[in-house]
């Protein structure tokens, strides 16, 4: 069934021999076409023919690559993100630090055979979507909150954790995934403390006053 719209287009076309270089609009009517807003397009797909008939090639123009992964239920683009925010982390000539650039994040493992942390890290985020948005929506903003607190706001975040943990039996974590600072003033994060630290990253550990109940979003049970 052909739909009954007709729709113009302008076709920029070159003047005749002898004039100026200038070209020349021409509006022509497109018969059996329709127009639709563009206004917060996510993705176009279009056929492009070439010189043979027979050969026809199909493209995509992706206008929000994270919207269209979040469409299609792909993360290539996010996971590209985790990676990139990780090795910002990690990199040795100028990473990416935290509570007025006093702070650095340091994958490490008490199990010193371990050959990469940031792999493991990396395979914590990916297996669990909450934490794939976290780390990939991350920046290095000197307005985040973990980005412009005092080192010993910090320390006293962690100790909280750690009384938390240790005065609380229907705590749902464990010491063990509480990231530390070392004797350097270093933030030591592996496999198990990777959820804290997307939380200490965003901002999101909660305490109930009333209750005296500190929840982590990414251990909270559904």
């Amino acid at each position: 069934m052909k739909i009954p719209f007709t729709k113009q287009k302008i076709n920029l076309k070159k003047k005749g021999a002898g004039t100026t270089n200038e070209k020349l609009a021409v509006v022509e009517n497109v018969a059996g076409s329709v127009g639709l807003p563009t206004e917060g397009c996510i993705v176009s797909f279009f056929k492009r023919k070439k010189d043979d008939e027979q050969y026809k090639i199909y493209k995509v123009k992706v206008y929000d690559a994270w919207k269209f992964d979040d469409v299609f239920g792909k993360v290539e683009t996010r996971k590209k993100y985790v990676r990139f925010t990780l090795e910002k982390f990690a990199n040795e000539e100028n990473p990416i630090k935290i509570a007025n650039d006093a702070v650095q994040v340091v994958f490490k493992n008490e199990d010193e055979e371990t050959s990469n942390v940031v792999d493991t890290v990396e395979a914590v985020i990916m297996s669990d979507m909450k934490l794939v948005k976290t780390f990939s929506n991350f920046h290095n903003n000197s307005r985040r909150k973990i980005k412009n607190i005092e080192v010993s706001r910090l320390r006293e975040v962690l100790n909280l954790l750690k009384d938390y943990v240790l005065n609380n039996a229907e705590a749902n974590f464990e010491l063990k995934n509480i990231p530390t600072l070392d004797e350097k003033g270093n933030l030591i994060v592996n496999a198990d403390s990777t959820p804290i630290f997307a939380a200490l990253l965003e901002n999101k550990i909660i305490q109930r006053l009333l209750n005296n109940d500190i929840e982590i979003p990414y251990y909270k049970k559904d």
